[in-house]
């Protein structure tokens, strides 16, 4: 096996890729790769930048071509989440993704079945990338109801790929959406928490503070 921790990422978010590296990537036993729209960052080797724009309404392409990149560098599953993602990779490998195909957190959509959230994060194997990497997507608009982003969101539609071929996401509630996150007495592995985000150096270095003092 050779997973990878796939990090959706774009030039603004360089900061919040500093935090990452500082706390839960610092000594992870598993590979990562930040994953960036067109440009060149020569000063981190764990950057790889991806011919396709660096916006928000571009996520899905982002993470088509994310995949195929994986796909092409031999990794056998891949686990995608964001910049304000907070993570414990041991946990990763010890979560038993090698036996699924496509696995997170349950989020509803207006469509039957569910989908696992990009925020809190989704393995996905090889052969559901494959799927994935062929599928037609579209840029993601926003809502016509709220005016928010995501109403077409890059997880969705990774979801709606698979599901044309059968495959669904297995519900794993460890990988959280909201608070509270990993704590050595608990076996959570993700936390993206919306009530309180991680949009900052200093709140990413509190939650890995957290789960160090616990």
């Amino acid at each position: 096996m050779k997973p990878l921790l796939a990090i959706l990422s774009c030039e603004a978010d360089a900061l919040l890729e500093v935090g990452q590296r500082a706390t839960f990537l610092k000594n992870s036993p598993i590979e990562h790769r930040f994953f960036r729209g067109r440009g060149q960052d020569l000063k981190h080797a764990d950057v790889v930048n991806l011919n396709v724009q660096d916006d928000f309404n571009s996520l899905p392409f982002k993470t088509q071509a994310m995949l195929a990149w994986a796909l092409a560098n031999g990794y056998t599953h891949v686990f995608k989440c964001d910049t304000d993602t907070y993570v414990r990779p041991e946990r990763l490998l010890t979560s038993g993704f090698e036996r699924l195909d496509y696995a997170g957190y349950f989020v509803y959509d207006p469509c039957p079945g569910a989908y696992g959230s990009g925020g809190s994060g989704y393995w996905i194997s090889a052969r559901a990338a494959a799927l994935v990497t062929c599928a037609t997507f579209i840029p993601d608009y926003p809502n016509e109801r709220t005016g928010d982003h995501s109403s077409r969101g890059e997880d969705l539609q990774v979801c709606w790929a698979l599901r044309d071929h059968g495959i669904s996401c297995v519900k794993d509630e460890r990988y959280r959406l909201r608070e509270p996150g990993p704590l050595r007495r608990n076996d959570y592995i993700t936390l993206h928490d919306v009530i309180k985000p991680i949009k900052s150096l200093s709140r990413m270095a509190e939650v890995h503070q957290e789960f160090l003092n616990s």
